[in-house]
């Protein structure tokens, strides 16, 4: 399944189809991420997976918008704006931004930081 969902994000990522090489390992980091949030509930590694990816690869989008979503769920949700503002920054395309942490982040009145659409 984590397969899958790199496979599908890099084709969509890059405009491409066809064999994928393998992920990177921030990639990895950021599935693994994922899978400890929504699956598992576990927040604390899923922060430290997604700051992992980060560290990694400065200027991967996902792994900030995966590290929003893990500390809004862990209550941190300022550094939760941030974290989302600089996914938006990266890649303003970045389809979570219909996700429920962005919205009820968007819906905050001191999220004037985040490109929220208004």
């Amino acid at each position: 399944m984590a397969w899958a969902m790199i496979s599908r994000s890099r084709d969509r990522d890059a405009g491409r189809t066809g064999a994928d090489p393998a992920p990177s390992e921030a990639e990895a980091h950021y599935v693994r991420g994922i899978v400890h949030l929504w699956h598992q509930k576990k927040v604390d590694p899923a922060i430290a997976d997604a700051e992992r990816a980060i560290a990694l690869d400065p200027n991967f989008a996902r792994g900030y918008g995966s590290l929003g979503a893990a500390l809004h769920y862990a209550g941190r949700s300022d550094e939760a704006l941030e974290r989302f503002a600089t996914m938006a920054r990266l890649d303003p395309h970045h389809p979570p931004r219909t996700s429920t942490s962005w919205r009820r982040l968007c819906s905050r009145s001191d999220a004037s930081k985040m490109p929220c659409g208004r």
